[in-house]
């Protein structure tokens, strides 16, 4: 945007309403997972995010209520990511063993994790170290 052009609410497309303001929430989003997993919550800095994704600071706040908010979408995100994952393998019903599902399992998250050079980790796993840490309700998110 020029410098000589005034940004309001207006600028910036509504929420839900159009693609493109799906599309930066979901960058936002996608940005926060990469941190979180290989940062974790606390150390995770918005301004890192934004700056990733080429927001301004100020459009956070349009996308999410708070930091809060905002890990709680990545939790949700995370979470359907995870359970698709899941679901392709263990209901995979071209292999027939459950071992073998299992083995796939394993190999697709083996394959994930290499392709990160083995910086990032599970988001749950980073988010239960630091629990005591994390906004109240996080806890019941987490199980």
């Amino acid at each position: 945007m020029p410098s000589n052009q005034t940004i309001s609410a207006s600028t910036f497309p509504k929420k839900g309403n159009t693609k493109k303001g799906h599309e930066t929430r979901s960058a936002l989003i996608r940005s926060g997972v990469e941190l979180m997993t290989t940062y974790g919550y606390i150390s995770s800095n918005i301004e890192n995010i934004l700056k990733q994704v080429g927001v301004p600071k100020g459009s956070f706040y349009y996308y999410f209520k708070s930091k809060e908010d905002f890990g709680k979408a990545i939790i949700a995100s995370y979470d359907s990511f995870f359970a698709h994952k899941l679901d392709k393998h263990l209901n995979n019903s071209s292999i027939k063993s459950p071992i073998a599902r299992i083995k796939a399992f394993y190999e697709d998250a083996k394959q994930g994790m290499a392709k990160y050079d083995y910086d990032r980790g599970c988001l749950i796993g980073e988010l239960i170290q630091e629990e005591s840490l994390l906004p109240q309700g996080y806890a019941q998110l987490l199980e």
